[in-house]
């Protein structure tokens, strides 16, 4: 029984202890209190003449879910998404966000406020105020013209300020009257868009003229105008040249030229000289005249075809597109070649005109003699073989000559090669012409091996040869029969035949050549070794 209340009791006090340890519960209110969002209006910035950016930040939804966000504007006070010229829509909820503003009016003053919407209401930021930029005219100015031409001109222009609008576009005006406009011009052009500098080419100009020219710069405002600059066109005159003083005189040439001091502000599109027997010549009133390219350098003429003893005028000429100008008319007398005296290297020769040619009379005998068994060499003294090792058949006959001692070591047609100065080496071409003015036809000139009928009597002089096989020498050029030095140095076929060089190779050991013998009247044209010692005749330049 003891035992029964003690367990009771027990019970009792942890029933007890439980019941003083549990807490009464607190009362909660249920209802939470809805308001207006809080928010405020960013700043303005990026203002032009029509936009602008803004935005806001909402700062507390008003304990209920937000519905729309953004600005709204006027140009009265206290805009609202009642009385605004526009608003903005940027999404909900809290936070910052930014907007633009767009289709504003420039020059003008507009009040923004940033909007939060939730179910209780619309909430404004304060009202913020800007005004738009003004939009004015660009700012340009014009650029002074330079690389003035007669038909030409640089110009340009320096956009320094856009007027707060985009250049669409840019260039120059110009006229002949002053205040030049893309309303009232002779020309325009059109250089891009944008600020900044450019520059133009104007064309088509007249020469002497003077032209106004202005820049412009086009924006959504209008088109602005730099200061007018006004230029004159060069005049376009004849240009100035002077006549060389003729020079290098023989029977049948000389040479001129002339020297462009002005182009007279116009390409030389021609230059040359035209000569005449009458005094004044020009490009009207002429024998000949050269063309001789253009530009204002310099120039050289060869003045061909001429008469011996005879006085021509000659006159250097530019022509441009103005006209043509004269330079001053020099005169002279061509040479008479059948009295020319040539000393050279201790002998005379004689010149002998043969068409419009002019040959020497006589063979070369120019140079120090070296044996026939010994091959002549490059070196700085010209060498010569005489007739079976004798001086005396050299001044009879003349030297004979390898090919290249010859051409002095130059493959060149018509070289100077051991001639004196004036004179050259009669090409393989200028043969056929002596012997066709002697009455060889082309055909047979072309031929080889021995051709015509008696050009080669009337090239043999009236003695020497061989069976009284002499000639008529009716063309003055006085052939002698000295014979040739063959390969290994023997001479060979004295007073019978005669063998001359001419400046025209055939292959690379042989050379073009012509001959004469006692018993043809003809003239043999053949290529020989090079090696051979042959005659020389030279022929004026």
């Amino acid at each position: 029984m003891k035992n029964k209340v003690i367990i009771i009791s027990v019970l009792a006090i942890i029933l007890l202890g439980f019941t003083a340890c549990k807490k009464t519960p607190e009362k909660i209110d249920a209802t939470v209190k809805k308001e207006l969002p809080t928010l405020s209006t960013n700043a303005i910035s990026n203002i032009t003449p029509t936009t602008a950016t803004s935005g806001g930040d909402v700062t507390s939804d008003g304990n209920s879910t937000g519905t729309a966000r953004g600005i709204c504007w006027n140009t009265t006070e206290n805009p609202s998404l009642e009385n605004n010229l526009g608003y903005t829509f940027d999404g909900s909820g809290t936070g910052n966000f930014t907007t633009n503003i767009t289709g504003l009016i420039n020059n003008t003053t507009y009040y923004i406020a940033a909007y939060a919407t939730n179910e209780i209401g619309t909430a404004y930021g304060s009202t913020k105020s800007f005004s738009t930029q003004e939009l004015t005219l660009s700012e340009v100015t014009t650029t002074k013209p330079i690389n003035i031409t007669p038909t030409t001109a640089t110009s340009g222009g320096d956009i320094t300020s856009d007027g707060n609008s985009k250049v669409t576009a840019r260039g120059i005006c110009w006229n002949t009257t002053e205040n030049p406009s893309l309303e009232d011009n002779i020309g325009y052009t059109f250089d891009g868009s944008g600020i900044g500098s450019f520059t133009s080419n104007i064309t088509d100009l007249t020469d002497n003229t003077t032209y106004y020219v202005a820049a412009y710069a086009t924006n959504e405002r209008g088109t602005a105008y730099g200061g007018v600059k006004s230029f004159t066109t060069l005049e376009i005159t004849l240009a100035v040249v002077t006549t060389i003083t003729p020079s290098n005189i023989h029977s049948n040439s000389a040479i001129s030229g002339g020297d462009i001091l002005n182009d007279g502000n116009s390409a030389v599109t021609a230059r040359g000289v035209c000569w005449n027997t009458t005094e004044n010549p020009s490009l009207e009133n002429n024998i000949a005249y050269t063309s001789d390219g253009s530009g204002t350098v310099g120039f050289i003429s060869n003045i061909t075809g001429l008469t011996e003893n005879t006085t021509y005028y000659v006159a250097a000429y530019a022509t441009n597109e103005k006209g043509t100008a004269y330079g001053q008319v020099k005169n002279f007398t061509t040479e008479i070649c059948g009295q020319l005296i040539i000393n050279y290297g201790g002998q005379e020769y004689h010149g002998v005109p043969i068409g419009t040619q002019c040959w020497m009379k006589e063979n070369l005998n120019i140079g120090t003699r070296i044996n026939g068994n010994q091959e002549m060499q490059s070196n700085s003294t010209i060498e010569k073989y005489c007739y079976d090792e004798n001086e005396a058949n050299c001044d009879t006959y003349g030297g004979l000559y390898q090919w290249d001692e010859m051409m002095q070591y130059s493959t060149q047609e018509g070289a100077q090669g051991i001639c004196p100065d004036g004179w050259h080496i009669p090409t393989d071409n200028e043969w056929k012409e002596m012997e066709m003015e002697l009455g060889m036809s082309q055909s047979e000139a072309n031929n080889t091996d021995w051709r015509g009928t008696n050009e080669g009597e009337k090239l043999r002089s009236k003695s020497g040869w061989n069976s009284n096989g002499n000639g008529t020498n009716s063309s003055g050029f006085t052939a002698f029969p000295g014979g040739f030095r063959s390969i290994g140095g023997s001479f060979i076929d004295l007073v019978d035949y005669g063998f001359w060089w001419t400046s025209t190779e055939y292959s690379g050991s042989y050379a073009w050549s012509r001959g004469l013998c006692y018993y043809f009247d003809q003239v043999d044209r053949n290529d020989n070794y090079r090696v051979y010692g042959y005659s020389v005749r030279c022929l004026k330049d």
